[in-house]
C-alpha cells in the first residue's frame, strides 16, 4: 500500500486500497446512522421531560472567560465599531 503525506496533519491513501477498508467504512457509517435514528427519539424524550420538569431551558449556557478576564466577544481596547456613529448622532442632535 502507498501512502501520500501532504505535511505533518494530512496524509492521504494513494494507490492499493483494498475493498475491504470501504465495506468497513460503509459499514461504520450504517452502523453510526443507525445509532443516530434510534437514540433521537429518546433524546427527544429526555429533552421534553427535562424541558416539562424544571423552569430553565434544557441547555445550560454560560458566559465563556478568557484567561484575562474578559467574557469572549467582548469587545478589546480601542474604539467600539458603533462609536463613530453614536458620536455624529449626538453632535447633530445638539445643534
Amino acid at each position: 500500500m502507498t501512502s501520500v503525506s501532504f505535511g505533518n496533519r494530512l496524509s492521504a491513501v494513494a494507490v492499493g486500497r483494498e475493498p475491504v477498508e470501504g465495506a468497513r467504512r460503509a459499514l461504520n457509517v450504517a452502523v453510526a446512522a443507525l445509532g443516530l435514528v434510534v437514540t433521537a427519539p429518546l433524546m427527544a424524550i429526555i429533552a421534553l421531560a427535562i424541558k416539562l420538569s424544571s423552569r430553565g431551558p434544557v441547555f445550560y449556557t454560560q458566559t465563556r472567560v478568557g484567561l484575562d478576564r474578559r467574557a469572549v466577544g467582548e469587545p478589546t481596547r480601542g474604539a467600539a465599531p458603533t462609536a463613530a456613529a453614536s458620536r455624529s448622532a449626538s453632535t447633530n442632535s445638539a445643534r
